[in-house]
C-alpha cells in the first residue's frame, strides 16, 4: 500500500495553484472611466447596491448598461444571482445565522488557546485518577487558582463549542459531554489530545460554513472567516490559517516545526534546554509535523 500523500502544503504554493481561478479579480479603471457612475457600479459589482423589486423595469436600459459596466468591474458578477449572492454575504458578514456561526468558532478557537495555556500552568499528573482528589486539595487547602482556572475556561470552551459544531446553543446534555472531555482532572496528553481534536471538529464546521457560502455565491469568500486573532493564534499553535480557510481539515493543516513563528520555536528550545534535536521532539509530541 503506497503512504498517505502528505498534503501540509504552504500557503504560497496553494495560492499558486488556485491563482488561475481567482474569481475576485477587480478592474478600477472601469470605475475611472465613468467616474458619474463609478460609485454605483462599484456598489452593483459588490452586490452592496439596494435594488428595487421593479429597478429593471423601471429603466431596463440603463439597469442594462450598470449590469455590464459592473461586469466589467468585477468579472465574476452574477446579475442572475444578485438577490442570493446578496443575502449570502449580509448572512455572513452581520448577525445572520452564517455570521452567527462564525463568531462561535472564532470564539472558540480562542477558548482552545486559553485552555491549551491553562492546562500548562495546572500541570497535572499523567495517573488520570489521581488529579481530581489532588486538584480538589489544591484548591481548597492551598489556595491554588489553577484547577478552577482550568474548569471555568473549560466550561466556556465547551459551551462554545456546542454552538459552533450545532449551529446553535444545542441541548445541556452535548454540553456536558464536552465538559467531560476537555475535564480539569485528565491527564496532560489527554487534555491536549481533546483540544487538538475539538479544533479538528471546529475545522470541519469551518469547511462547511465556506462550502455553504461557495453554493451560494459561486466564488470564495472576499473575507476571511477566520479573524485576525484567531488566524495568530492558531499559526502560534502550529496550524497554517491559510489552509484552514481553503476547506483543509485541521490534522492536515499543521505547520512544519521549521515554519512555525520564532516564539513558538524560541518556547520549545527553552522547554529542550536550548537542545534542537530535544525541541522538534517536543513539538512533534504535540502534533507539529
Amino acid at each position: 500500500m503506497e503512504p498517505e500523500q502528505d498534503v501540509t502544503i504552504s500557503a504560497e504554493a496553494l495560492k499558486a495553484l488556485t491563482s488561475k481561478g481567482n474569481t475576485e479579480v477587480r478592474n478600477p479603471a472601469v470605475l475611472k472611466k465613468y467616474p458619474k457612475v463609478a460609485d454605483m457600479v462599484k456598489m452593483f459589482g459588490e452586490y452592496d447596491l439596494q435594488l428595487s423589486n421593479y429597478a429593471f423595469g423601471r429603466d431596463p436600459v440603463f439597469m442594462g448598461k450598470l449590469a455590464q459596466l459592473a461586469k466589467e468591474y468585477n468579472p465574476s458578477f452574477n446579475v442572475g444571482k444578485y438577490d442570493v449572492i446578496q443575502k449570502a454575504r449580509k448572512d455572513y458578514t452581520g448577525q445572520g445565522q452564517g455570521g452567527k456561526n462564525l463568531t462561535a468558532i472564532n470564539t472558540a478557537v480562542g477558548h482552545f488557546d486559553t485552555y491549551l495555556n491553562d492546562i500548562e500552568k495546572e500541570g497535572n499528573l499523567s495517573i488520570g485518577f489521581l488529579n481530581s482528589p489532588r486538584n480538589w486539595w489544591r484548591t481548597e487547602a492551598q489556595d491554588d487558582a489553577a484547577p478552577n482556572n482550568v474548569k471555568m475556561t473549560a466550561d466556556m470552551l465547551a459551551s462554545e463549542l456546542v454552538k459552533a459544531t450545532r449551529g446553535g446553543p444545542g441541548a445541556s446534555r452535548d454540553v456536558q459531554d464536552w465538559q467531560q472531555n476537555v475535564s480539569p482532572n485528565h491527564s496532560p496528553n489527554v487534555q491536549r489530545g481533546s483540544a487538538h481534536k475539538a479544533l479538528e471538529l471546529l475545522s470541519s464546521r469551518l469547511a462547511a460554513e465556506r462550502d455553504n457560502y461557495m453554493r451560494d455565491v459561486g466564488q470564495p469568500p472576499t473575507v476571511p472567516f477566520l479573524s485576525k486573532t484567531s488566524r495568530e493564534t492558531l499559526r502560534n499553535r502550529g496550524y497554517d490559517p491559510d489552509l484552514l480557510e481553503q476547506g483543509v481539515k485541521a490534522d492536515k493543516a499543521r505547520l512544519r516545526m521549521d515554519d512555525l513563528p520564532d516564539a513558538v520555536k524560541l518556547k520549545y528550545l527553552k522547554k529542550a534546554g536550548g537542545d534542537v534535536a530535544k525541541a522538534k521532539a517536543l513539538a512533534k509530541e504535540d502534533g507539529f509535523r
